[in-house]
């Protein structure tokens, strides 16, 4: 009988301990309300100042992600990934990465997103160079638009979303709204089918 008590307690501490993965490694969760959260570090260059905002909708299951900005934080060995810090956040609220219907992301415009929407123009000659892209990639290969896809393949965005999952979902379809200096990229989460 005295193992099975050891190994409930051990079942009790673990769970526990999952709870407070950003606490242990350096990071404070910050509820501000009605969704709304920041995780700030005290390893971060600025100081109190948020290195990442969130908005958690529970009834709707989606993330949105204001601010990513771990890159500037000291690097240490107990650092957490972007993906690691947002699985944290939706544990805060009760939920799994792979229950979300979707994250989206503000994203600046690096090099491998301007790439994405420089080939999205070239397959979409309707599309002006000076025109905002409004798009949805689907994961059909049949859909020229996979070649965008695959370019987004290897931004941030989708990494850090795809971090987050196990491998019992995958992201699904994509859709982009460039603005003048970011755009705001929708990860639909889909359950892996194994096709």
């Amino acid at each position: 009988m005295r193992l099975l008590d050891f190994l409930s307690l051990s079942f009790l501490l673990v769970g526990v301990n999952a709870q407070d993965t950003l606490e242990d490694h350096g990071y404070t969760f910050n509820n501000l309300g009605d969704g709304l959260c920041t995780v700030t570090s005290r390893h971060y260059s600025k100081g109190e100042e948020p290195l990442n905002e969130f908005k958690v909708s529970k009834a709707d299951k989606i993330m949105a992600v204001d601010k990513i900005l771990n890159h500037l934080e000291e690097k240490r060995p107990d650092q957490l990934s972007t993906s690691a810090i947002m699985t944290a956040v939706c544990q805060k609220y009760g939920l799994k990465p792979d229950s979300l219907s979707k994250v989206v992301i503000k994203a600046s415009k690096d090099t491998c997103l301007e790439n994405a929407l420089s080939a999205y123009r070239w397959l979409h000659t309707d599309v002006k160079e000076d025109e905002k892209v409004v798009a949805k990639i689907t994961l059909d290969e049949e859909n020229p638009d996979f070649i965008v896809r695959y370019i987004l393949y290897e931004c941030s965005g989708f990494k850090i979303v795809a971090g987050m999952l196990t491998s019992n979902s995958i992201v699904g379809d994509i859709s982009i709204e460039e603005g003048i200096e970011d755009c705001s990229i929708s990860y639909f989460i889909t359950p892996y089918t194994g096709n």
